[in-house]
């Protein structure tokens, strides 16, 4: 007898959750020929001056910027990564393009305490979780 009660609910449920989901297949849409065709994702791009605030601390943000130098280290590499705001030092245990290109990558921004001529500074680094975009330098 509960199940009587219970599948209009759950039957509602599922019709609210397909309306709301458009065409049921995430990144996909209907062209005009009702056809399905992939949406393009474009990340909200944050700009490494902005990295500063900490409102920001611990949240997951989308960067573009050129390479930099580059350090590395066991199981990963530290480079910097440069936008037209400002610098920042990027950690990744992924493989790291060369200096020059321009890639855009997700991260978490994270800080870290280092000691500077005897003072405590928190200085802030994003911890990359991939490389979403990829453009080589050009070379004259």
């Amino acid at each position: 007898m509960k199940l009587v009660y219970l599948l209009p609910v759950q039957l509602t449920l599922l019709l609210l959750l397909s309306a709301l989901g458009g065409c049921g297949r995430p990144g996909m849409t209907i062209n005009s020929g009702k056809e399905l065709v992939p949406v393009q994702f474009t990340p909200t791009l944050t700009n490494i001056a902005d990295l500063q605030s900490s409102s920001l601390r611990g949240t997951g943000v989308y960067l573009r910027g050129k390479i930099g130098n580059r350090v590395p280290l066991l199981g990963g590499t530290v480079y910097e990564l440069q936008d037209q705001t400002g610098r920042i030092w990027v950690m990744a245990q992924q493989a790291v393009p060369g200096q020059g290109d321009e890639v855009t990558i997700r991260g978490n921004l994270r800080q870290q305490s280092i000691q500077v001529d005897g003072k405590q500074e928190s200085v802030p680094y994003i911890e990359q979780l991939e490389q979403v975009d990829h453009h080589p330098a050009i070379k004259s």
